[in-house]
């Protein structure tokens, strides 16, 4: 038997069988999976004995993922006020959290687009519309909001309302933080 876990003895310790079980059994429930990369996709081979391929589905919870964006809004309205230094700490590479949180609200909008049962004609098609709008969207809104910012900017009262906002910003993210956590546990 493969042992996987670090420091097995220390975990063991810490984790006793009558605590969860033990660390032995951690991955019992995982089957392994085989991550074959192909010309044009990538391919999941999934170890489940007695298993159909009708019997497996992959799906993303909407509101797990919908709390990790109102975290995103939260963090973003922190980092612009100067969360990071008030705390004594250095904020993370912003090219790094950009991208993680623009994979993250990818993943919401395809969950969003899971749950609205498109059909199984056209697919493909179906998505790339979809996608294309949700960025065609962004791009319109965000014009008129360059501009606005860009004329801000210029003001005397930039300053208090650049803080107004992020502070709404810190408000609206734990507010849809905690609306999305707590739809997923009612």
């Amino acid at each position: 038997k493969r042992n996987d876990v670090l420091f097995p003895s220390i975990m063991n310790e810490i984790f006793k069988p009558d605590w969860f079980g033990g660390m032995e059994n951690l991955n019992a429930n995982v089957p392994a999976v085989n991550i074959k990369e192909n010309e044009k996709d990538f391919e999941l081979e999934l170890a489940v004995p007695g298993r159909k391929k009708e019997d497996l589905k992959i799906e993303v919870n909407e509101y797990l993922i919908d709390a990790v964006i109102g975290f995103s809004v939260f963090y973003k309205g922190f980092e612009n006020l100067g969360g990071f230094k008030t705390i004594g700490g250095k904020a993370p590479n912003l090219l790094l959290m950009v991208t993680i949180f623009g994979l993250i609200h990818g993943l919401g909008l395809s969950a969003r687009l899971q749950s609205l049962h498109l059909g199984e004609e056209e697919v493909l098609l179906k998505i790339l519309s979809f996608n294309l709008g949700v960025e065609l969207g962004q791009v319109v809104a965000l014009i008129p909001i360059l501009y606005l910012i860009k004329f801000l900017r210029s003001q005397k009262a930039y300053d208090s309302l650049y803080k107004a906002i992020n502070s709404y910003l810190l408000i609206a993210g734990l507010a849809l933080l905690g609306y999305q956590l707590y739809q997923y546990f009612v």
